[in-house]
């Protein structure tokens, strides 16, 4: 049997238009969702329970993947996983992305800005984070294990609530693996008009 630790997400109104853009340059391996195949896997799961409904909320569009947003869910999970750690707020160490002084962590909106995503004045944005208490090797069952988490989320109604948001157009997952546990992070948003 899994367990699984999860924390409240988040979700946030953007009152500001400051953009940070750096390129991203981390190893990718098996163990991150970082690929064509993997988020595109990853994406009909999130769509296929959006397409269903649930009880938080009725059935939403699909969403788009977007490779900013990949990039700060990425960079996320490897601090979380890093630093031996769950939080929507980032680490303040050198692996957190995003910060903005040391001994400061990042928020999930200072990485998706980091990261090259134009936020505008009252653009919605959210994140849902995970922790699974067990190693998971190789993309199909690191796959799996996001599906598991997934239907986690769509049982606690704040996780659920982001998910399933239908003014969110784009998400974008990210996952790392360490010896006994694994980190997930989806970053969403709403489309930049």
């Amino acid at each position: 049997m899994y367990k699984y630790f999860l924390l409240v997400s988040f979700l946030f109104i953007i009152n500001s238009c400051a953009t940070k853009n750096s390129d991203l340059n981390m190893e990718k391996s098996s163990n991150n969702i970082n690929n064509n195949t993997q988020s595109n896997i990853i994406l009909s799961y999130i769509n296929e329970a959006r397409a269903k409904g649930a009880k938080c909320a009725p059935p939403a569009p699909p969403l788009i993947w977007n490779s900013n947003l990949e990039n700060a869910a990425i960079s996320h999970s490897i601090d979380m996983a890093a630093n031996n750690y769950l939080g929507h707020d980032g680490s303040g160490t050198y692996l957190d992305t995003g910060k903005k002084e040391n001994g400061r962590g990042s928020t999930f909106i200072d990485r998706i800005k980091y990261f090259g995503y134009k936020i505008k004045p009252h653009l919605l944005v959210g994140e849902n984070i995970a922790k699974t208490s067990h190693k998971v090797v190789g993309s199909s069952k690191l796959a799996n294990n996001l599906k598991r988490v997934i239907n986690n989320w769509l049982k606690e109604p704040a996780h659920c609530e982001i998910l399933m948001n239908s003014r969110f157009k784009y998400v974008g997952g990210g996952a790392k693996t360490t010896s006994t546990h694994t980190y997930f992070t989806l970053d969403f948003a709403e489309e930049i008009k």
